[in-house]
């Protein structure tokens, strides 16, 4: 059995604080017009958050208390980066976005 959790997240393509029925809110997404139909590059993100991810991708892992709660969260929602073993590591979406 799958518990569906009410999640509070970043809306992958406008930046706003949208609340999450379920694990996907997908539908809703597409509903209101917010759909991330590319990759993300450094437009889409802040200066910090490029930054962070540029060090991500140069090192390939980054322990977790080296970057910025907010700005990893962010990366994480646009399939920049991902946690695993304690820390970061670019995804390939998140190596082609660094060199943009």
């Amino acid at each position: 059995m799958v518990r569906w959790a009410a999640l509070q997240g970043l809306c992958s393509y406008c930046g706003k604080w949208r609340l999450r029925l379920g694990r996907f809110d997908l539908a809703a997404d597409w509903a209101r017009g917010c759909w991330m139909d590319r990759l993300p590059n450094a437009a889409d993100l802040t200066a910090t958050q490029f930054h962070a991810l540029r060090g991500i991708v140069a090192r390939s892992f980054t322990p977790t208390g080296q970057i910025n709660r907010a700005d990893g969260a962010r990366l994480v929602e646009l399939g920049l980066v991902q946690r695993a073993m304690g820390g970061w590591m670019p995804t390939p979406a998140g190596r082609m976005a660094s060199r943009s």
